[in-house]
């Protein structure tokens, strides 16, 4: 965004222009309600629709100003009991919330489409203090405790 304008460019790099990133069922099924939503808009605006390319979109087809998405979610926040944030900050809640339940890191970077890990850690780095008992917990948790699977001690 440059001033209040909103400049549209593609992709930083070509892995951004070529990134897939899986999304899970629930969120699918509102994706396509949601395209059927445009597709209904679309006709209904017939001529005067602006085909922007983009997955959310004002009722004519223009895109949304980022100020407005953020001032739209403050309510929703509010009601469902979370903090306020801006709508940017979808962006690192997702990626700390996939480092928190564990996902490889290469594949969060990946999933954020960081040019290398090393960026996914500079950014990310801080929250991998959680991800690193997880991951000493849950290998422990694969060693037999107790009974005929105990480890003998050492002479």
């Amino acid at each position: 965004m440059i001033g209040h304008k909103v400049q549209y460019a593609p992709p930083k790099t070509k892995a951004g222009e070529q990134r897939i990133v899986a999304l899970d069922a629930e969120t699918l099924a509102v994706l396509r309600t949601w395209k059927a939503q445009q597709s209904a808009d679309r006709l209904a605006w017939g001529q005067s629709w602006t085909d922007t390319g983009l997955v959310f979109t004002r009722e004519d087809g223009l895109g949304w100003h980022p100020e407005r998405v953020t001032k739209a979610l403050s309510p929703l926040a509010t009601s469902a009991g979370l903090p306020v944030i801006r709508f940017h900050d979808l962006r690192h809640i997702s990626a700390s919330l996939q480092i928190s339940a564990g996902v490889p890191l290469a594949v969060v970077s990946k999933r954020l489409g960081h040019s290398t890990i090393a960026v996914t850690v500079d950014v990310y780095g801080h929250l991998l203090g959680d991800a690193n008992q997880n991951a000493a917990d849950a290998a422990a948790a694969l060693v037999p405790r107790g009974g005929k699977g105990r480890l003998a001690a050492a002479p």
